[in-house]
């Protein structure tokens, strides 16, 4: 019984871990999209929706997975 328990936790550590990882992918895009958006407008004088509206989807991707990983509690 306590082999399959730490089985299980141990399946857990691992999904919350992976997690983390994706936040801190989903960081690092929002970071750069942001730039480039920021670059095109004033810079090129182009813009695009699609890019700014992928940002604001990774950012609340980004809340979600960083509150998973926060309530980890490593």
């Amino acid at each position: 019984m306590r082999n399959t328990a730490e089985r299980i936790a141990g399946s857990i550590d691992r999904v919350i871990a992976a997690i983390g990882r994706a936040a801190t992918w989903c960081c690092l895009y929002a970071v750069l999209a942001e730039f480039a958006v920021v670059v095109m407008r004033y810079a090129l004088g182009l813009g695009s929706i699609r890019l700014q509206e992928s940002v604001l989807f990774v950012h609340a991707a980004l809340f979600m997975f960083a509150a998973a990983w926060t309530l980890h509690g490593r």
